[in-house]
């Protein structure tokens, strides 16, 4: 009896076996993770990338890369015109790493010249990453106001790298200086160029200095790269001795008032002393007809009294 049940027992064992064999041969392959997309903008030198420069991203510690291309100085913007951009997920069925992972270091390039921006690597996300390489400029506008009043046109606005001989210029427009909604021009220091010998930029630190028509504010700031600072400016136009820090006649008017002042003494004591001595010669002159007058006075009482005494003649 025990043998007919194992003999029956069997078949369905051999069956279940089969079954299961076939539901892990039939069983779907593991869908591939979504990938990780990439876009922004593409500056190069502060201003905005041509179109179809190579923009190349790679996953850091690999050689695997892709590229896309600029447009309207973007990358990966399909609003702005350029084509969608991203990286496929690894591959976990495979044995060599084809995609990202979540946590992987993304490295960007534009033209083949590696950026400072970085970013990490996440499955089903939509990440923006702005590019820049080249010196970048820091852009600088503003209000200016010559003795309290808005400036007039076309007056020459400096801004000068202290400690060095390097300046750029600009005009005024509207009692403003760089500020293009207000209508005057666009005005930035250009970044240093490292790759140079000689200084021809701003470096993050420089501390800048503007003049109007020649004439040095008080207002300075701090270069800072890919940024645009507001600095108002006010001068008053009289003119200045830097040397000394302001006007010299101005500075110095109480030696004026106290040279002035010496010389209304000495010539009252001059005019004075002249009086004086105009007096004393007139005295003098006066004297010798006084004494004679002074005797013929006397002379003519003593001859009165000779007239006037009787004569005691007998």
């Amino acid at each position: 009896m025990s043998y007919m049940i194992e003999k029956k027992a069997l078949p369905l064992a051999l069956i279940i076996v089969a079954l299961a064999s076939l539901l892990i041969l039939g069983a779907p392959a593991q869908p591939p993770m979504p990938p990780c997309w990439f876009y922004g903008t593409v500056s190069v030198e502060g201003s905005p990338a041509q179109d179809n420069l190579n923009i190349t991203v790679a996953i850091g510690g690999t050689n695997l890369t892709w590229a896309t291309k600029t447009r309207n100085g973007t990358y990966g913007w399909t609003a702005m015109g350029s084509s969608s951009f991203y990286i496929p997920s690894d591959d976990p069925t495979t044995p060599n790493k084809d995609g990202g992972a979540n946590g992987d270091i993304i490295e960007f390039y534009v033209d083949g010249v590696k950026t400072n921006a970085t970013e990490i690597f996440e499955h089903l996300s939509l990440k923006r990453v702005d590019l820049a390489v080249g010196p970048a400029p820091c852009w600088f506008y503003g209000n200016v106001s010559v003795d309290g009043l808005p400036a007039q046109d076309n007056l020459n606005i400096t801004a000068v790298i202290r400690g060095t001989n390097l300046n750029w210029e600009t005009v005024t427009k509207n009692g403003t200086y760089g500020w293009t909604a207000m209508g005057s021009s666009s005005f930035y220091i250009p970044g240093d160029n490292l790759t140079s010998p000689n200084k021809d930029g701003g470096v993050d630190g420089d501390m800048v200095d503007f003049y109007v028509s020649g004439a040095k504010t008080n207002q300075s700031t701090v270069f800072e790269a890919s940024s645009s600072k507001r600095v108002d400016l006010a001068v008053d136009f009289t003119p200045k001795d830097e040397d000394n820090g302001g006007n010299w006649l101005t500075s110095n008017l109480y030696l004026w008032f106290a040279a002035v002042g010496i010389i209304i003494v000495v010539s009252a004591v001059l005019w004075i002393h002249r009086k004086g001595y105009r007096i004393k010669v007139l005295k003098n002159k006066e004297a010798p007809n006084l004494t004679h007058a002074l005797q013929f006075l006397k002379l003519s009482q003593t001859t009165s009294s000779s007239i006037a005494t009787p004569s005691n003649r007998t």
